[in-house]
C-alpha cells in the first residue's frame, strides 16, 4: 500500500513551496485555504511563464498564505503581499504562455513586477 510522507503545495509556479499538512484535491489539483496549486505564475513582457531553470533564484522566493493575501519573501528585500481576491476593474486578460498552451491571466499590477524584476535580478 503506497505510503504519503511529504505534501508540498505550490502557489506560485517554479517558485519555493509550502509543506502542508492537508489539502484539498479538486479536479484542477491540490487548494490549499483557497488557493490553488500553481495558481500564478511569473511572466516576462512577452507573457512567457519563467522557470527556476532560466532564473535560479525563484527558488529563493518562498509563499505564504496569509487570511486575504499571498505574501512573498526573499532575501533581502521588503515582502510582496499579493491579495487573493481581485476587482473585476484589474487589468484582466493578458495573454500569456505555458509551454505550448495560449491562456488568458490576470496581471498583478507594476508593483509585484517591479518585485519580480528586482528578486531575480
Amino acid at each position: 500500500m503506497p505510503t504519503l510522507t511529504e505534501l508540498n503545495f505550490y502557489p506560485v509556479k517554479s517558485c519555493a513551496g509550502i509543506a502542508l499538512r492537508e489539502a484539498t484535491v479538486t479536479a484542477a489539483g491540490l487548494a490549499s485555504e483557497s488557493v490553488r496549486d500553481r495558481e500564478w505564475m511569473v511572466v516576462d513582457g512577452d507573457g512567457h511563464f519563467l522557470t527556476q531553470r532560466q532564473h535560479p533564484r525563484m527558488a529563493s522566493i518562498a509563499p505564504h498564505i496569509e487570511t486575504d493575501a499571498l505574501v512573498l519573501r526573499t532575501p533581502n528585500m521588503p515582502p510582496l503581499t499579493i491579495p487573493l481576491a481581485h476587482s473585476d476593474n484589474e487589468t484582466s486578460g493578458r495573454p500569456v504562455t505555458i509551454w505550448d498552451d495560449a491562456l488568458s491571466a490576470q496581471d498583478c499590477g507594476d508593483l509585484a513586477a517591479n518585485w519580480f524584476s528586482s528578486a531575480l535580478g
